[in-house]
């Protein structure tokens, strides 16, 4: 299964995918190389799938991805003086 397999069968986007990998969540078969295809095996996420627990870690990596990515920009926002100013009025 490639990364969009894997999220259509977890109910996420795409991009979630490389967070919940490096959480360990989900291992790539083989070593593959950084900006290499990743590819997930069907028989593995269909376990996972069925644990109550690991869905549950699941969610929290998803959760402390999006934390952490809101929490830097807030920093960066603060940082280059407030926050951002519309052109309406």
């Amino acid at each position: 299964m490639t990364k969009e397999e894997v999220a259509d069968a977890l109910g996420v986007a795409t991009h979630i995918i490389p967070p919940l990998s490096r959480a360990g969540l989900i291992k790539p078969l083989g070593r593959p190389q950084r900006y290499c295809v990743k590819h997930y095996s069907r028989d593995v996420l269909a376990q996972q799938l069925t644990d109550i627990s690991w869905l549950d870690k699941v969610v929290a990596a998803i959760h402390r991805h999006w934390r952490i990515k809101n929490a830097r920009k807030l920093a960066r926002l603060a940082k280059s003086g407030g926050t951002k100013k519309s052109n309406t009025q």
